[in-house]
């Protein structure tokens, strides 16, 4: 299939900065902006993406969708999306993106199947791609290696196999290793600060752990505006894990940690006047709340 259009489902923070490399690449990218908010349209004007209005006209104008959402959004997009081309009988390859797990990812499969679409589950791993670190997308499924078309300066395409939820099954675990421990490191230093021995663990972890500590105290304050996302996605983890014999719980307790987190964050925002916030500072935001 020869790609020329692609559109994205929706132009956040990632969806945008995915459009942008793909129109610097000479690609079509379109969005369905109706009823998005003016920064999300604003976003999208900036990163050369353009406005169909509806889904509708989404599938009926591109060869490819990305749905690049949070993940309790992407359930819904790929019924939106199967709703689509059954009404305007178009059939582009829907390409799920979304931290979801394998499971949930074979559903949505399901449900653009019995529309007749070609479905591929695929990962996003690393920052939104633009900067000086390459992005991956890992991708996976009978028709996956048809995105390699899709490769930019910016983001690679890593074809895992023909099977849908082996990518998902990727960006899952690794979730789990890098968001999850994060959380759990930002609960135990709250609860060292409100022992009162946070100084001596801090002392001691330098001594003893001084590349893992600070390697934490680097990333911790970057979970807190991605807290509420990151509920979701630690639910889909326990999910993932369950249908493989493990036990869901550690999971579900580090999405009631970072539901905790988004609580303290609208409640208790750092003060823009004081710029960055230190690993240090956010925890003892936490701690105080």
């Amino acid at each position: 299939m020869a790609i020329a259009s692609i559109g994205i489902l929706s132009p956040g923070e990632m969806g945008a900065a995915v459009g942008r490399s793909l129109a610097r690449r000479g690609y079509s990218v379109i969005a369905a902006l109706n009823g998005r908010s003016e920064r999300t349209r604003t976003l999208a004007a900036q990163c050369g993406i353009g406005n169909v209005g509806s889904i509708d006209q989404l599938v009926r104008q591109c060869d490819v969708v990305l749905s690049i959402l949070p993940p309790s959004a992407a359930a819904v997009a790929a019924q939106q999306v199967s709703a689509a081309m059954r009404a305007t009988s178009a059939r582009p390859l829907f390409v799920d993106c979304n931290s979801i797990a394998p499971q949930t990812a074979r559903k949505a499969a399901d449900s653009l199947a019995a529309a007749g679409a070609r479905f591929v589950d695929a990962a996003f791993v690393g920052p939104p791609p633009g900067g000086t670190t390459l992005t991956r997308l890992y991708v996976s499924g009978p028709d996956a290696r048809e995105l390699r078309a899709l490769e930019t300066d910016h983001i690679e395409i890593r074809v895992m196999g023909e099977e849908p939820g082996l990518a998902s099954a990727l960006r899952i675990c690794y979730s789990a290793f890098g968001e999850g421990l994060l959380a759990m490191a930002a609960e135990l230093l709250v609860a060292a600060e409100r022992f009162g021995i946070d100084e001596a663990l801090r002392a001691e972890m330098l001594e003893t752990r001084g590349t893992a500590y600070e390697w934490f105290m680097r990333l911790l304050p970057g979970i807190a505006p991605q807290a509420q996302r990151s509920v979701r996605e630690m639910e889909e983890v326990a999910l993932a894990f369950e249908a493989v014999g493990l036990t869901p719980k550690p999971f579900q307790g580090v999405a009631e940690l970072y539901r905790w987190i988004a609580d303290v964050q609208a409640a208790k925002p750092p003060s823009p006047a004081r710029g960055q916030e230190s690993g240090r500072e956010f925890i003892k935001r936490l701690g105080q709340s």
